[in-house]
């Protein structure tokens, strides 16, 4: 009865929420993985109960069960802590992390040299954009979400982060837009990676210009 109380409470629900998650999300593997942590954990609780009762299953079973959860689990909080201590996430090792930022939205963030470098250089790239106060809205066409808090701007996108910039993210703009035409940007950044979608914004009436690091910033024709 307990182990049926918490599969149809617990374990169903979770899983229930964690494909609806997985499905109002663009986040893909992120959002699913850490909305399975309910049924994963009722997962366990369920084994543990069966695991209690002797009729269950035989000693040989029960042992196997229990060793391999038990080797799961060792595995798994184990593995946590080398990344916690070794890692950062997309990033070098702690170890490379040994420059401070100065400013922005990362001061005071330890970063890589390579990183920092290049941190700096967008805030100096968009500052024409930040201190352009009749600028509201801005999409920045790339998967880098931090370049909205380098600029305080609204955000003109159906998400600060763009998964896998492709043609698809540009119907997918074009839908949202066309449901939310309020949400249209007065900015556009791009990228110079991503120049080769610059016609479909300038379809819409966008005036290209180039920065001095040879990306793009397109203005709302007026």
């Amino acid at each position: 009865p307990k182990i049926h109380f918490i599969f149809r409470c617990l374990w169903i629900p979770g899983m229930i929420y964690t494909y609806c998650l997985n499905y109002s999300s663009n986040q893909g593997i992120y959002a699913i993985t850490n909305a399975s942590v309910i049924p994963a954990f009722a997962s366990i609780i369920i084994l543990v109960i069966y695991l209690q009762n002797p009729r269950a299953a035989s000693r040989k079973v029960r042992i196997l069960l229990l060793s391999s959860v038990s080797m799961m689990l060792i595995t798994q909080i184990g593995c946590e802590i080398y990344l916690r201590y070794n890692n950062v996430f997309w990033e070098d090792g702690v170890s490379g992390q040994v420059i401070p930022a100065q400013t922005g939205p990362e001061k005071d963030i330890m970063m890589t040299e390579a990183h920092y470098k290049e941190y700096n250089r967008l805030i100096t790239e968009l500052e024409p954009i930040r201190n352009n106060d009749e600028i509201n809205r801005v999409l920045f066409f790339t998967q880098d979400p931090v370049l909205y808090l380098c600029t305080e701007k609204a955000i003109g996108a159906f998400s600060s982060w763009l998964p896998g910039i492709s043609e698809h993210s540009l119907k997918r703009l074009d839908l949202y837009y066309e449901l939310n035409p309020d949400k249209i940007p007065e900015i556009i950044y791009i990228p110079n990676k991503y120049s080769e979608y610059i016609p479909h914004f300038e379809t819409m009436g966008y005036l290209t210009d180039t920065t001095k690091d040879e990306n793009f910033v397109l203005t709302q024709e007026k």
